[in-house]
C-alpha cells in the first residue's frame, strides 16, 4: 500500500505522464528480476538463511520474476523480431490469411514482404479460422464472447516450434542475420545469437554445447 501511495503521488507530481510511469516501472529492479535462482547449489553453512526459496517460497516479496506464458501474438512477433524480419509499420489495411486444402491457415506467400511480416495485431482475424501458429498458442476464440485466454501446455506447441514452415523460414533468416553480423567466427556467432534471441550472453556450458553442435 505504501508503494502504491508513493507511485500515485509521483504520478500526480509529474503531470500525469503515463509514459513516464511505465518507463519508471519497467526500469525498476523489481521488474527486471530474473526468474532464475541465483544462489542455487550453494554449499556454504549459512546458505539456507540466504536462500530466498526458504525465506519466501511463495515469492510474496517478489525476489524473482514469476514465470508467465507469452501470448500467441507476442510469440510470433518475438520470432519475427529475432530474425530481423519484423515490420514496424503502424496502421493501414490488415494482412490477409488463407485457409489451405490441407486444413492449415497461413499468411499467403503472395503478400508483400512488408505486409507478411507485420505485427500480429494486423493479421486479419476471422471467426471461422485463425493462423495455425496463433491458435496453437491459445489465441482468443473469436466465435464466442470469452474475456480470458486459455493457457495450455501441449506437445503440439513444441512440435510447431520445431516443424512449422513459418518457424523454419524465420530460423533461416535468423541464421543469415547472425552470419552477417558475426562473420565466420563460430564463437562470435554463438555470442550474437544469444544476444539477439535471449538478450544475454551464453554461459560456459551453453557455449560448449553450441560449439559442439557447430563442429
Amino acid at each position: 500500500p505504501a508503494l502504491l501511495e508513493w507511485l500515485s503521488a509521483d504520478f500526480l507530481s509529474h503531470g500525469w505522464s503515463v509514459k513516464r510511469l511505465i518507463r519508471q516501472l519497467m526500469t525498476s529492479t523489481v521488474y527486471r528480476q530474473t526468474s532464475r535462482v541465483q544462489n542455487e547449489g550453494s554449499t556454504s553453512p549459512d546458505s539456507h538463511s540466504r536462500d530466498p526459496r526458504s525465506a519466501d517460497p511463495s515469492n510474496r516479496l517478489l525476489w524473482q520474476m514469476p514465470l508467465r506464458r507469452l501470448e500467441s501474438e507476442v510469440i510470433r512477433d518475438s520470432v519475427l523480431a529475432t530474425s530481423g524480419c519484423l515490420d514496424f509499420t503502424i496502421g493501414g489495411p490488415p494482412t490477409n490469411v488463407e485457409a489451405r486444402n490441407d486444413g492449415t491457415v497461413v499468411v499467403p506467400e503472395n503478400e508483400t514482404a512488408t505486409a507478411k511480416w507485420r505485427r500480429s495485431v494486423y493479421l486479419l482475424m476471422r471467426r471461422s479460422y485463425h493462423v495455425n501458429l496463433m491458435s496453437v498458442f491459445d489465441q482468443p476464440v473469436m466465435a464466442t464472447n470469452y474475456s480470458k485466454r486459455d493457457a495450455s501446455a501441449v506437445p503440439l506447441q513444441s512440435l510447431t516450434m520445431l516443424n512449422d514452415p513459418f518457424m523454419l523460414q524465420q530460423s533461416r533468416a535468423f541464421a543469415e542475420r547472425v552470419s552477417r553480423l558475426a562473420g565466420p567466427s563460430a564463437d562470435r556467432q554463438i555470442l550474437i545469437a544469444y544476444q539477439l534471441s535471449l538478450s544475454r550472453e551464453p554461459e560456459a556450458d551453453e557455449r560448449t554445447w553450441c560449439r559442439e553442435m557447430i563442429d
